[in-house]
């Protein structure tokens, strides 16, 4: 890594979660060669797919709480092999 991407590196890992992600989101999209005209429209769909199940109790909703409990333990098993 040259010591631009560094000295980037580090800025960004410095910014908020919020501006982290639109930040990656922005660099992820710039590497594209060209921009997929679906993708905007599949996220879409693909949200109002998870809204619409968890509205009519298809899903239920995991607490941010549950999910990073697991998670933890997760990798805590894959460090241990």
């Amino acid at each position: 890594m040259s010591a631009t991407s560094e000295k980037a590196r580090k800025y960004a890992l410095e910014l908020d979660p919020d501006e982290r992600v639109e930040l990656a989101y922005d660099l992820l999209r710039s590497v594209d060669e060209e921009p997929d005209e679906g993708w905007d429209a599949a996220w879409l769909a693909e949200v109002r797919r998870r809204f619409e199940e968890l509205r009519t109790g298809r899903v239920q909703a995991v607490p941010l709480e549950e999910v990073e409990r697991r998670a933890e333990e997760l990798l805590a098993k894959r460090r241990g092999r």
